[in-house]
């Protein structure tokens, strides 16, 4: 059975990314202070802070149903609802609904035309969905809006190396690293990038900066069968075209 690298990558035993802007951390509700969110939501009003209050402690919960159903009920409340309309699309994206989460983020992007959380969120949902290509096109329009947003700097990274282009990821991630106080996401992603691309002693002294040794053992290991196996590809790769024979010329 041959196996999809992207699948590989995204089973990297210690892979911190940001290929989706996380609920904010919310301590958890008391039954009356969820019991009164959920009232304020359901009263009529333009109002819809109780919305996405209630839809970020649904989203942290994982009950992403709940969160889409109050947030379209804010959508309905406050269509060009900048913030409703990012959060709604990530929790699409969580979801696994890539299609209407697209859709969300035209929304937004066609509201304001300089929204780097709308071409992020976008680019997002076609990586995840595999179409990398559209991905970083959209990454590099959310850079022209904010070169410094490090999220999407990582992303694009991100992007690069499940396209299977990780010198292009080395060459985004090194300079922007070392210039900056890069979080530990971008710097697992460039050890990534360089596990994978055969330079494991980078990888490993990266790795050893922001993790432990057992969990930079792991992902060592790791490098080295997903190196064994793009060269058992390109092994059968060869192998099918030796064989084929060209077609007879009339």
């Amino acid at each position: 059975m041959r196996i999809c690298p992207t699948a590989l990558l995204l089973a990297l035993p210690v892979l911190l990314t940001a290929l989706s802007q996380p609920a904010a951390a919310q301590p958890a509700p008391q039954p009356l202070e969820r019991q009164a969110l959920e009232q304020e939501v359901l009263r009529e009003g333009d109002d819809v802070a109780a919305h996405l209050t209630l839809a970020r402690q649904y989203r942290a919960e994982g009950s992403h149903a709940l969160a889409i159903a109050v947030l379209e009920r804010a959508q309905q409340r406050q269509p060009a609802n900048e913030d409703v309309l990012e959060q709604l699309g990530y929790t699409l994206i969580e979801s696994g609904d890539y299609p209407q989460a697209v859709a969300i983020f035209d929304m937004l992007t066609a509201i304001n035309h300089e929204s780097e959380a709308g071409f992020n969120g976008k680019a997002v949902a076609f990586d995840k969905a595999g179409n990398h290509t559209a991905a970083q096109e959209l990454y590099e329009r959310a850079l022209t809006i904010n070169p410094n947003a490090a999220i999407v700097v990582n992303n694009l990274a991100l992007s690069y190396i499940l396209d299977q282009k990780p010198d292009l990821a080395i060459s985004l991630l090194e300079p922007w690293i070392e210039k900056n106080n890069a979080p530990a996401a971008m710097r697992h992603n460039l050890a990534l990038a360089y596990g994978i691309s055969g330079k494991t002693a980078k990888a490993r002294a990266l790795n050893l900066e922001v993790m432990s040794e057992k969990e930079a053992d792991a992902n060592q290991a790791f490098y080295e069968r997903y190196a064994q196996m793009m060269k058992d590809e390109q092994r059968q790769v060869l192998a099918t075209q030796a064989t084929r024979r060209p077609d007879k010329e009339d």
